[in-house]
Formats: C-alpha cells, structure tokens, sequence
C-alpha cells in the first residue's frame, strides 16, 4: 500500500527527461490534493503524445515517489483497447457468471480504498462511449461501487478519491508533432541568426 510520501514528491521532477510542464502540473495537483485534503478536487491526469514520450512511465514513477513499498501492486496499468464491454471493465454483478471474481479494476480499487493507488488506462479514446460516460461519472463523484459479489453484500459504494487516474492517448500526435516540428525550426533560426551576428562580430574585429 501506498503511504503518504509527499516529501518525496520532487523527485519526479526527475524522474523523466523533457517533460518538465506535464511533471510540474501533475505535482502541483496532487500536493494539493493530498496535503490540503480538498476533497472536490479529483486526481484525473491527460497525458497525450507519442509512442515512448513517457507517458507510462510518468504514471508509474508517480506510484513510486509517493512512497508505494510495491508498486507492482500499487501501480495498474490497463489496455483500453482489448477492453469490450462495460462489464469486462467495471466487473458483473448479481446473478452474472464471475460476479463472484470481480474485474482487474474493481478488485485494485477495492484493495486500494484506504491508500493511494494509481491506474493508467492505456489509449483511453479507444474506449467505447458507454465505458468512458461510466469512469467519468466515477470521475466526478470520486466514488466506486463493488460489484464482486461476497457473503456480506452485493454491491456496496467505496470513496475511491485518493485514486490517482493517468489516462494516456495518442490521438494528438499530429498536432503534437507538427507544434514540435514548428517550433524547432523557429529555435533553430533563432539559433542560426545568433550564430551567424556573433560570426559577423568576430570577423569585423580580427
């Protein structure tokens, strides 16, 4: 279980190389959260980018730098995209087969109801409408209802607020990439002109 390590917050200002705005933010929010106890703010993050920018292992080193002893079990990391129904995501209840198992998600936030835990959804747009309307009304209310099925209960409404949600996207990567390529080449001509006054300078003066 994840203890409270907001000391150890900063260091995932290091964790990662060029992405010092996304860190930054993610910081600042999640000290807010934790240490203010606000309790209407909820930990939802957005991380869109391409391929190995980082957005997983900014999810996972966050589980780290709070302080989880395991973050292989303070840290779950699903594929949106092999996710088919609300069910296979959210878990069956009643008199449904495997109501008695409960999903991956379901049993992660139920072991995590009094700790911090961190989900990555992986290509959440990929998800299908009725799925995403679900975790955002889980989103805004910060709370989660277990459906597994047990002796005591069958459903029951958990405070899952201290979740923290990393959902990560490639659907901007032609917009991140053309900004990029723009603003490289504005540096880079930026650059040049420097180059090129300091070479004019020291040619006038020899």
């Amino acid at each position: 279980m994840v203890e409270l390590g907001l000391p150890h917050l900063s260091k995932f200002l290091f964790a990662l190389a060029g992405q010092k705005y996304a860190q930054r933010t993610m910081v600042k929010e999640v000290v807010l959260r934790l240490a203010t106890q606000e309790t209407y703010r909820r930990m939802v993050f957005l991380l869109g980018g391409p391929p190995w920018h980082g957005k997983t292992m900014a999810a996972k080193e966050l589980c780290k730098v709070l302080g989880s002893k395991t973050p292989e079990e303070d840290f779950l990391k699903i594929s949106c995209a092999n996710v088919n129904s609300v069910i296979e995501l959210f878990g069956a209840s009643g008199a449904y087969s495997s109501s008695d198992v409960g999903s991956e998600l379901n049993n992660f936030i139920v072991n995590h109801r009094n700790s911090i835990g961190v989900v990555n959804l992986d290509e959440f747009d990929r998800l299908k409408p009725e799925v995403r309307d679900g975790l955002f009304t889980i989103f805004d209310k910060g709370e989660w209802i277990n459906k597994k099925l047990c002796a005591a209960f069958q459903t029951k409404t958990l405070d899952c607020k201290r979740i923290i949600w990393v959902l990560t996207t490639n659907v901007f990567d032609d917009e991140i990439v053309s900004f990029y390529k723009k603003e490289r080449e504005c540096f880079e001509k930026k650059q040049w002109k420097r180059i090129d006054s300091k070479a004019k300078t020291r040619f006038r003066n020899s």
